[in-house]
C-alpha cells in the first residue's frame, strides 16, 4: 500500500508540475519561483515553518465538512479546511467532488494545535484531482476498486467482492473463489459450479450478475 501511495503521489506531482502554468491561468493561482514541495514529515519537523512550500496529499478519510485526514508516503496529518471565521477554503462534503482518495495540491499550510493534535490550517488549495483507482491483478482477471467502494471489471460494475472458501466433495484441500457480484449472496456450491464445473447453464452467472476474478 505504501508503494502504491508513493507511485500515485509521484504521478500526481508530475501532473501538477507539467501543468503548473495552465493551473495558474485557469484557477488564478500563482506559484512563486522558489516554491518547493515538502512532505508531511518535513512539514511536521519544521513545525510548519517551511517558507513558500507546497504539499501533495491524498485524502485518506473525510471526517466532516471542515476536517479530513490526509496522507503521503511519510505519514498522516489532520487537514483543517477553514480559518475559524465564516469562510472555508474547501468544503470536504460539498460540491467539489472530493472523496476519500482524492489528491490535493496545497500551499503554505499553517501549524495549528487543536486539543493536542497537530493539524494543517489556513492553507491554499492549488489543485484538486479525482481519486485514483486501484487496479488489482487477479489470477484470472484484472479488476478495480472504485473510490465509492464498488468494483469494476471488463466494463461492468459490481457492489460486492466475495472470497468464498470451502471444500468440494472428495477434494483433498479447500478452494477459494473470489467473485465480484451484484448478487448479495453466493454459496460455496454455486461458486465452484459457476467456475466451470457445471454442465447446467443455469448454474452460471451473467456478466451483469457476477464475475470470477480469482481462484485458488
Amino acid at each position: 500500500m505504501k508503494r502504491l501511495l508513493t507511485l500515485i503521489l509521484a504521478f500526481a506531482m508530475l501532473f501538477t508540475l507539467f501543468n503548473a502554468q495552465s493551473f495558474a491561468e485557469e484557477d488564478a493561482v500563482v506559484v512563486l519561483e522558489g516554491t518547493k514541495f515538502v512532505t508531511i514529515q518535513e512539514w511536521i519537523d519544521a513545525k510548519g515553518e517551511c517558507g513558500d512550500c507546497m504539499l501533495l496529499l491524498r485524502v485518506k478519510t473525510i471526517l466532516n465538512p471542515v476536517l479530513a485526514i490526509a496522507e503521503d508516503e511519510t505519514g498522516t496529518v489532520n487537514l483543517f479546511s477553514g480559518n475559524g471565521e465564516d469562510s472555508m477554503i474547501v468544503n470536504f462534503m460539498g460540491d467539489e467532488g472530493l472523496t476519500n482518495g482524492s489528491i490535493l495540491v496545497i500551499a503554505n499550510p499553517k501549524w495549528n494545535e487543536y486539543e493536542g493534535t497537530v493539524e494543517m490550517a489556513d492553507w491554499t488549495v492549488l489543485r484538486m484531482l479525482p481519486a485514483v483507482k486501484e487496479a488489482i491483478e487477479g489470477n484470472l482477471r484484472t479488476y478495480t476498486e472504485m473510490p465509492d467502494g464498488s468494483w469494476e471489471c471488463e466494463g461492468y460494475s459490481y457492489q460486492y467482492r466475495f472470497e468464498i472458501s470451502g471444500r468440494m466433495p472428495n477434494a483433498a484441500m479447500n478452494s477459494t473463489y473470489v467473485y465480484l457480484s451484484n448478487v448479495p449472496e453466493i454459496s460455496f456450491e454455486r461458486a465452484y459450479m459457476a467456475a466451470g464445473l457445471s454442465s447446467n447453464s443455469n448454474d452460471y452467472f451473467s456478466p451483469e450478475e457476477a464475475i470470477l476474478v480469482e481462484m485458488n
